[in-house]
């Protein structure tokens, strides 16, 4: 099993929950909405210790801070 592509479709799909048509979504709202759709899911599962790090060693989303520190993430693909 590809954990990494187990937590892109995860990550994608809290993305469409949130709003299919967004560029940017905000780490907070997205972690909230992950574990509201995977109650399991657990960055530290697949080797990092915060959702942040591991959305960037994915390669596949893009993380940048927003307003206030607040982190941002888009999926780049």
């Amino acid at each position: 099993i590809d954990v990494i592509a187990d937590s892109f479709s995860a990550v994608i799909e809290a993305m469409k929950k949130i709003d299919p048509d967004q560029d940017w979504y905000s780490l907070g709202q997205l972690g909230h909405v992950l574990t509201q759709l995977y109650p399991d899911f657990d960055s530290r599962s697949y080797g990092s210790a915060k959702l942040s790090d591991l959305l960037k060693r994915t390669g596949r989303f893009e993380v940048q801070k927003g307003e206030g520190n607040h982190l941002l993430v888009r999926d780049k693909a």
